[in-house]
């Protein structure tokens, strides 16, 4: 593999924070095929249920399958091109994790809360929503018709929960393409791990309930898992059971990064008992119901991720296609350019007119082109801090 340094800054790594100059560099010696890592890593994630559940409702509609699955598949390139690519360009290059690269964007003191705990804090909701459906599935898969709130689904609750947090904490090591020897590993991987499982795992529904409307009228509502529950029997418990095993490596890969954002960014914070700490939040989050409001959710983790993407792109772009190291204090081209994407990724939850609503979708990629744009124009206009120097270089 080509060897990636970091050249001489302005001052020296001693005044870097610790996250970066404690920050080691993920050798050569480790990293493999995309196929054995980020592949499988990315389509376990992808995979997962609860973002397709209701994949049909308002799609299948107003128009054909052929368009909802072309819409699908350019949802697919999207979260490729837009989200993935970069940081995990990045990632190859240098070995660092998202919260290090990202300090280039955001600057050393502001990579503490964007991407560090920010990334940490969102997670938390993730494992809300998955500790939901997870216990919703497998109370389905048990015939047990127990809803949030009751004792049977607090008590899979809990034990989902803490299981899923402590296998994230002990046996889940990727990120963004610090584990990709090339640039093939980083597009293969990509597309195969998040295109490709995109469209098996939202086709499949997509067609599931299409079909079912057609030959059980009876079946009421568009949702996945309420056409499955519809079928009954032992095939749609053994279903249930299979919807639960795709709830693993989301809740597990969550948990990593939970404990892996915290215990970084918060030093003497331990790994097992930020995930833990968080895990339970997310549980309570869960058994109660509140994680059950996936779109409010969704838009919310768009909201604040598709703009950072979009930050860290422009800057990607205009330091080289490379690493321009991390910026002294906080770079509040960054900033700025997270907050104006932001706002744009919420305005369909704020009191705005019915057309404004329609018009800010999709509002996640409006909020990444805006994360882009805002600090292409900052950059360019001299409001980045000067760069410090990495004292660790692949």
């Amino acid at each position: 593999m080509t060897k990636t340094t970091i050249p001489h800054r302005t001052s020296s790594s001693a005044t870097l924070p610790d996250y970066l100059s404690k920050a080691v560099p993920n050798p050569a010696a480790n990293r493999a095929p995309w196929y054995k890592n980020i592949a499988p890593s990315y389509a376990g994630v992808f995979l997962w249920i609860a973002f397709y559940n209701s994949i049909a409702v308002g799609t299948i509609t107003r128009g054909t399958i052929a368009v909802c699955l072309l819409a699908l598949a350019a949802a697919g390139f999207l979260s490729y091109a837009l989200y993935y690519y970069v940081p995990a360009m990045l990632g190859m290059k240098t070995g660092h994790p998202l919260y290090v690269v990202g300090s280039s964007t955001f600057g050393t003191r502001g990579g503490y809360l964007m991407p560090g705990l920010l990334m940490g804090l969102l997670q938390v909701g993730w494992l809300a929503v998955g500790t939901f459906f997870a216990t919703k599935f497998l109370l389905s898969g048990f015939g047990v018709p127990a809803g949030p709130g009751t004792m049977a689904f607090i008590v899979v609750g809990v034990i989902w929960g803490y299981v899923m947090a402590w296998i994230g904490v002990m046996g889940i090591k990727y990120d963004f393409g610090t584990f990709s020897r090339d640039r093939r590993d980083v597009r293969w991987g990509g597309i195969v791990g998040i295109v490709v499982a995109v469209m098996v795992a939202g086709g499949l529904p997509l067609l599931s309930v299409a079909g079912a409307k057609v030959l059980m009228p009876s079946v009421v509502g568009f949702n996945y898992d309420a056409v499955v529950a519809a079928i009954g029997g032992p095939l749609a418990r053994a279903m249930f059971f299979l919807f639960a095993l795709a709830c693993i490596p989301p809740a597990c890969f969550s948990s990593f990064i939970v404990g892996n954002s915290f215990s970084t960014m918060i030093p003497g914070t331990s790994r097992m008992g930020s995930t833990m700490a968080g895990m339970t939040i997310a549980i309570v989050l869960a058994v109660t119901g509140v994680a059950e409001n996936l779109v409010g959710f969704f838009t919310i983790v768009g909201a604040s991720f598709g703009p950072i993407c979009g930050a860290m792109a422009a800057d990607y772009l205009l330091s080289g296609r490379k690493w321009a190291g991390p910026r002294r204090g906080i770079n509040w081209a960054g900033y700025a350019s997270w907050a104006v994407g932001f706002f744009i990724g919420i305005l369909p939850f704020l009191p705005v007119g019915q057309q404004m609503k329609e018009l800010s979708q999709p509002a996640v990629v409006y909020s990444f082109i805006a994360g882009f744009a805002v600090y292409m124009a900052l950059a360019k206009a001299g409001l980045q801090p000067e760069t410090e120097t990495m004292p660790a270089s692949l």
